[in-house]
Formats: structure tokens, sequence, C-alpha cells
């Protein structure tokens, strides 16, 4: 991916520049060369992963009723920003919304929980997802993304090289749609389509 940037780049460069050839006088050929080119910010290749793997979905497996309510269900995962370079700030800000097409959780869809967008049959109900910047939820220093509200999150890219990673840490967190109790929640398949959005500085 780097390559073929530089590829363009340097395809922009000599297709934007104009060159001059100027015969001296033993009739040696010199070259004169002007170049304009837009210089654009630096960036990083970003993937999630599940432990080791990488991954483009965060499963959690088997989950009881009970664990719903208990918000006892967790699952973590990070955000791994690899082959980093030219970033000025080195930083990055990441933002978490629903899929396109899909609504937050709340019979306004303005909740904090992603909802659940499963199609099955049979389908969880009053069923929600958090996803928290820690790998422990609600933990010291830990901020819930918020599905309506969305609240960006600065991630120090610092230690970021083309050879070193850096982790975003991140957790999910099964939790009952706000203002429901044990008697509204069903069992049933559970669906929740997301995307992270990436801006470097």
């Amino acid at each position: 991916m780097k390559r073929k940037l530089l590829l363009n780049v340097m395809t922009g460069v000599l297709a934007a520049g104009s060159a001059t050839f100027v015969h001296a006088i033993d009739g040696t050929p010199k070259l004169d060369l002007t170049v304009e080119a837009n210089i654009t910010a630096g960036t990083c290749s970003a993937s999630v992963l599940d432990g080791a793997a990488e991954t483009g979905t965060i499963a959690f497996g088997d989950v009881y009723v009970s664990e719903v309510f208990a918000k006892s269900k967790v699952k973590p995962f990070k955000l791994r920003f690899s082959n980093c370079a030219g970033l000025k700030d080195k930083t990055a800000t990441v933002t978490l919304a629903p899929a396109s097409g899909v609504g937050c959780a709340g019979g306004s869809s303005n909740n904090a929980e992603f909802s659940n967008a499963s199609t099955a049959t049979t389908k969880a109900q009053k069923t929600g997802v958090e996803v928290w910047t820690t790998n422990t939820p609600d933990g010291t220093g830990s901020v819930l993304l918020h599905c309506f509200n969305k609240n960006a999150q600065t991630v120090d890219l610092s230690g970021a090289s083309a050879t070193t990673p850096v982790d975003f840490d991140l957790s999910a967190r099964m939790v009952p749609v706000t203002g429901y109790g044990l008697s509204s929640l069903s069992a049933g398949d559970f669906f929740s389509p997301t995307t992270f959005t990436i801006t470097y500085q």
C-alpha cells in the first residue's frame, strides 16, 4: 500500500512538473525541473484484533439472559495501528457508529447502546451492546463510546512506526437496553454491525 501511494505521488509529481532541456555550449544536455505537488498527511494500517487474530467480527458465543441483565458478559478486543508513517501530530481520532441503515438502541434510537439489528426469526429482545475504551468496561479511565452522541476518542500514536504497532484496547459488553428489566429480555440471535471511522493527524 505504501508502495502504491509512493508510486502515485511520484506519478503526480512528474505529471505536475515541467521539464525543459537546455543544451550547453559543449553539447551536454542540461535538465531543469520544476515540480509542483500536494503533500498529503501520513497514515497507518488499522485492524481489529480478537486476541492475536485479525477479525471483522467480535463473537461472544453463547450468552445467558442472566449475564445480559447482570452486565457480566464482556469481550475484550483492540484496534491495532501498524505501518505508520508521516503522521504530523502522531495521533488518530476514532469514532464508532452503527452501520448505515442501523439505528441505536431505545425507543427513539438515541441510546448509548448499539442495537440488535438481527433479522433472525428468534431475535434477542431489549438487548444491546456497549463498547468501552479499555479492556474492562466502566473501569478507571474507561470511556463509553456512545452510539447516538458519537464521542470521538484520540489515540496517541507517538510510539508507532513502520515497524512498531500501537494497540488501542477496547471491550464490548452485552447489556439490557436502558430502562428495561430482566422480564423484558428474551433469548435469541444478536447482531450489531458497526463501523470505525479513523482520522489521522
